[in-house]
């Protein structure tokens, strides 16, 4: 499954915590784009699962997509 993620991030600090966290999920086809607010992963983990991985970094998800 590919999910789509609009995650409020200010730093490549704020990128890398979430690229931490879906690593130790994980979850290695991943896209984080401070630019454009974005986090787009291919996994075969559940969406609720992925989505609350990112939560734990403290950053705010507005909003998230099932893509495929």
């Amino acid at each position: 499954m590919k999910y789509q993620f609009n995650v409020a991030m200010a730093c490549d600090g704020c990128k890398n915590a979430i690229d931490r966290v879906l690593t130790r999920l994980g979850v290695e086809d991943k896209s984080i784009s401070v630019e454009k607010q974005e986090v787009i992963v291919t996994t075969d983990k559940p969406y609720e699962l992925v989505e609350q991985t990112i939560k734990k970094t403290g950053k705010e998800v507005r909003s998230g997509k099932v893509l495929e």
